[in-house]
């Protein structure tokens, strides 16, 4: 099994890289201001090193770094790829102290023991990266005037970044094709995946008038499915930059049980009427996650929306903890699984190739592009595997999101 990445990916990863890339900034990062920026950064918080960093793709780049020296890191060594999935301030005053940081390489391995970063977002709501204070020695909390001073640094390096020495009406049609498409994407994702489905769920129950007690299972089914769906996509839309196709958290404490068996109380009605068996083995009695559970359970719902549509009579749910700390979650059916030749197009929705306007309706895994950015943005995985006989749709949420 592979190792998942050590944080969390914006669920518009792709345009926010492209924007990073066609600003171009790193070809102005002599520009004295960048200095001025560290300089104060250094001077508010007291740290010995201060930068300015972008981030496309997998890689870290500083704009500019003052007490080190360094041009660039890989996406997986820098703690600010969480303040840029966050969208806001992560102050961590001693990085043994945080599960986030703990076993994280830039602490292992080069000794950060501080760290104090906020994002850098554009006008059209794009993180582009941080502006960020470290030290290899813990230091007690900033006060909220020196965070509050911190956050606007980066508001207007975000500023500077928008004004450029010689405007270039080409670089500005670019950046606006990209954020435009990127809230079209996402909304078209949202739309296909979720509108369609609850707008035939809400159909069904408006024709049926149930006259005996098998009947008012069916209505009661599709009711409560409506409402679990109607909830969470309700959720997705209030705490989403629509601007940026970006999706945010609203993180609580989340019983991995409760909401695993939230999820299946719907579809294990759904699946008796449509004559198959959805049922659970293993045990998450014992993990309690830190999380949104809206998403994750409208990731966990897209999944077995997959199964109940395209595959098999026989669906399992298992719900554990791995080896490694990770919690798990493994969504199997005896279906016939991925058409051979059509891996890759089931992850295609904010990626390059078909987009969802023309995605074929009748494909598998019109839940998946969705459920993967869900996962990603808690800095988890989800991987479809081939058992024996069908198809497994296994979610993995990192060790540091567990807390019990």
């Amino acid at each position: 099994m592979t190792m998942m990445n050590p944080y969390p990916i914006p669920s518009n990863d792709p345009a926010r890289s492209a924007i990073v890339d066609a600003m171009a900034l790193t070809e102005r990062r002599n520009d004295p201001f960048f200095g001025y920026v560290t300089q104060m950064v250094r001077q508010i918080l007291g740290t010995p090193i201060a930068f300015i960093s972008l981030f496309s793709g997998d890689r870290q780049t500083m704009l500019r770094i003052d007490g080190y020296e360094l041009e660039g890191t890989p996406r997986e060594q820098s703690l600010c790829s969480f303040t840029v999935a966050a969208r806001e301030t992560i102050v961590l005053p001693d990085t043994h102290a945080d599960p986030r940081s703990v076993r994280h390489p830039i602490v292992t391995e080069v000794g950060v023991r501080f760290s104090a970063s906020t994002p850098v977002i554009t006008s059209r709501g794009f993180c582009l990266g941080t502006v960020c204070g470290i030290d290899l020695a813990p230091r007690s909390m900033p006060t909220p005037d020196q965070v509050a001073m911190l956050e606007l640094l980066a508001r207007m390096v975000a500023r500077f970044y928008e004004l450029p020495i010689e405007p270039d009406p080409d670089q500005a049609a670019t950046l606006r094709k990209i954020a435009d498409d990127a809230q079209r994407e996402f909304l078209d994702l949202v739309g296909h995946e979720m509108r369609t489905p609850l707008n035939g769920i809400h159909g069904m129950a408006q024709l049926l008038e149930p006259q005996n007690e098998e009947e008012e299972e069916v209505v009661g089914a599709i009711l409560s499915s409506s409402e679990h769906l109607s909830a969470v996509v309700s959720s997705i839309l209030q705490f989403t930059e629509l601007s940026s196709g970006d999706i945010g958290l609203m993180e609580s404490r989340v019983d991995l049980d409760r909401l695993v068996d939230k999820v299946m109380g719907p579809f294990q009605r759904l699946a008796r009427i449509q004559g198959k068996t959805l049922r659970r083995i293993g045990t998450a009695s014992q993990i309690t996650l830190t999380g949104d559970a809206a998403k994750l359970e409208l990731a966990l719902a897209c999944l077995l929306t997959n199964c109940l549509n395209h595959g098999g009579r026989e669906i399992v749910i298992d719900a554990a903890r791995h080896e490694d700390g990770s919690a798990m979650i493994g969504v199997t059916d005896n279906g016939p699984g991925i058409t051979p030749g059509f891996e890759a197009r089931v992850w295609e929705a904010f990626g390059v190739g078909n987009t969802v306007r023309t995605r074929r309706a009748d494909g598998i895994g019109l839940g998946l592009p969705l459920s993967r950015k869900i996962v990603e943005l808690h800095g988890g995985e989800l991987h479809l595997l081939r058992p024996e006989n069908g198809m497994t749709a296994l979610l993995r949420l990192p060790p540091w999101r567990v807390q019990g």
